[in-house]
């Protein structure tokens, strides 16, 4: 038998059989694809983009090219000082149209730019939100940025995430020999929670047959000033490129990180598409579908090199909604919140069970939906798999319906769960039906 896992106040997904016992009849796990929505012009178009929410304020950074705007019909005036890669900063409120301040930081005629000249960090400049207790208020942004030619990735802090300082004039992060080639894409750093320390997925050349292979690689860091390297993770299958991970830690599941890497075919014309990968807590990558997730589609501009970037961090733009931005062609995907993958049940039905879990207090919320013929039933049960008085699949009413946040009730009522520490297991039954998530983390009432 499983040792009993905590199961806390964690929001739990169902992406593969993590917890499972067991599970029979007509189930199996389902992936679920975004839904593309119409471009909006309002989206910046640049490589490397990072979306972070603070404060009511969608933050959002991309890498131009003042070249872009040196055409008649450019909105600006451009300096003469305005040569080359720039990161450019924009806001929004509601994480679908952008607004391009003026931040005042370069004198080029292009207003919204934080980073550009002399700074060595414009290819690739990635910042994130520090979720760490300790950290101060001064360095509440952190940022990394550089590439191979410049001898490594520089790191940068800043109090309101526009205006970034240097912490020195040297890398952060020095280039490792062992690679032929690292950094020159998104290298994305962020603190873990679950880990207690801060955490970086970087790009990685591996020579293989004299050929140079994409991989991802890892580091970590217990103050983002001196790292260890982990070394290459395995993810790639056999002759794949992947690059720009883009993995962060789940916006409603922060001990479950979400990846969304780019798959390189260079036999193809150099197209691309996009994958889906996991881990939790920095634990191994799970690839539960290993095809492509967002495929490049019918628009021809798609299925060029280069084309199929996400911004880093999925975020929360409506409480029933998720949003995945494309860096280059101004769509907005919208998922279902803990929508990437369900436990499903055909019209048949079928029965899941969980290890044994120790309880930490909460009332019990799933993320579900049926079809109209459709239900789920939920049986609280012993560490021997029986029933619990009162908490029987007799006991419960059978639900039918669509819901974030699902409640079951036993006997008409959604009473206490059990006892702190308590160890039980969760039996579902479900029939063409959909369970994407469920916590014990909404307080009891």
């Amino acid at each position: 038998m499983k040792e009993a896992y905590e199961i806390d106040r964690k929001r739990e997904l169902f992406i593969d059989d993590f917890l499972t016992q067991r599970k029979s009849g007509d189930i199996r796990f389902k992936l679920h694809e975004p839904v593309a929505q119409p471009p909006e012009l309002s989206s910046p178009v640049g490589h490397y983009q990072t979306v972070i929410y603070d404060d009511r304020v969608f933050r959002r950074y991309y890498r131009g090219h003042f070249s872009n705007f040196s055409g008649v019909d450019s909105p600006y005036q451009l300096t003469a000082t305005a040569i080359g890669e720039f990161t450019g900063y924009v806001e929004s409120t509601d994480g679908i149209h952008w607004n391009y301040p003026d931040v005042g930081i370069y004198q080029t005629g292009c207003p919204n730019v934080i980073q550009a000249l002399d700074s060595k960090c414009t290819h690739n400049f990635t910042p994130f939100l520090d979720a760490s207790p300790h950290v101060r208020r001064k360095e509440r942004f952190k940022a990394l940025g550089g590439t191979f030619e410049q001898g490594g990735l520089f790191g940068y802090y800043s109090d309101d995430g526009i205006h970034f300082k240097q912490y020195r004039k040297t890398p952060l992060i020095p280039v490792n020999p062992q690679y032929s080639y690292e950094f020159d894409s998104q290298n994305v750093a962020f603190y873990s929670e679950a880990e207690g320390q801060y955490v970086l997925y970087y790009r990685a050349n591996l020579d293989k047959n004299g050929i140079r292979m994409r991989h991802i690689a890892r580091m970590v860091s217990p103050d983002f000033m001196h790292w260890h390297d982990e070394g290459v993770l395995k993810v790639n299958l056999p002759g794949e490129h992947l690059y720009v991970s883009q993995m962060h830690p789940y916006c409603r599941a922060s001990h479950l990180y979400v990846g969304t890497p780019t798959r390189f075919f260079e036999d193809r014309g150099a197209a691309t598409d996009i994958t889906l990968i996991f881990s939790r807590g920095g634990g191994p990558i799970l690839r539960p579908f290993p095809g492509g997730w967002i495929r490049p589609g019918l628009d021809p501009k798609r299925w060029g090199n280069r084309s199929n970037y996400l911004a880093l961090n999925i975020v929360e733009t409506r409480p029933d909604e998720l949003s995945l931005y494309h860096n280059r062609s101004q769509v907005r995907y919208t998922l279902r919140p803990d929508g990437f993958i369900s436990l499903h049940a055909g019209i048949n039905g079928g029965k899941w069970q969980s290890q044994p879990l120790r309880y930490g207090g909460g009332e019990l919320e799933f993320n579900v939906a049926t079809s109209a013929g459709g239900s789920l039933l939920v049986e609280l049960q012993n560490e021997e798999g029986k029933a619990l008085p009162g908490y029987s699949f007799a006991d419960s009413p059978l639900f039918y319906g669509d819901s974030l946040a699902y409640r079951p009730q036993w006997k008409g009522e959604r009473r206490g769960i059990l006892a702190e520490g308590q160890i039980f297991r969760l039996c579902c039954k479900l029939a063409d039906a959909d369970l994407y998530s469920f916590t014990f983390g909404v307080p009891r009432t």
